[in-house]
């Protein structure tokens, strides 16, 4: 529905404006930002600090000091638009490849540095990778 500008077989779900502000970046480039993700031993949630990028309403859009850089692979095209479940899981939808991807898994377990363990980025780039033109 995203993928089609709003629509779905044929019926209007949200208007083009709607899909457009859902689409465009609402925050300035290079704006800090955090993500907080919960220690699966202890459940007290634990900030990572990210760089820029933008959000539009639900939606990470990726630019070029992309904020989501460690969760997204590196074969999308700069159009791309998504959004992160609890850590593990994820969907995009790649515009210009005509693309939507799904990753769904269980939650992450920390590194012992604290970094989330995401394999996302890889499933993203195998995606991509399998596009012929």
């Amino acid at each position: 529905m995203l993928l089609n500008g709003g629509t779905y077989n044929g019926h209007r779900i949200l208007s083009r404006a709607s899909v457009a502000a859902m689409t465009s970046p609402q925050l300035p480039t290079g704006l800090p930002g955090l993500f907080s993700i919960p220690n699966p031993h202890t459940g007290v949630p634990e900030a990572y600090p990210a760089r820029g990028g933008s959000y539009g309403y639900g939606l990470f859009m990726l630019t070029p000091d992309d904020r989501t850089a460690y969760f997204n692979g590196s074969l999308y095209s700069p159009s791309t638009f998504g959004h992160f479940g609890h850590i593990a899981s994820c969907f995009w939808v790649d515009p210009e490849e005509e693309v939507v991807g799904v990753c769904m898994s269980v939650p992450a377990a920390l590194r012992p540095l604290g970094n989330p363990v995401w394999y996302g980025d890889k499933f993203q780039d195998m995606v991509h990778a399998a596009i012929v033109d």
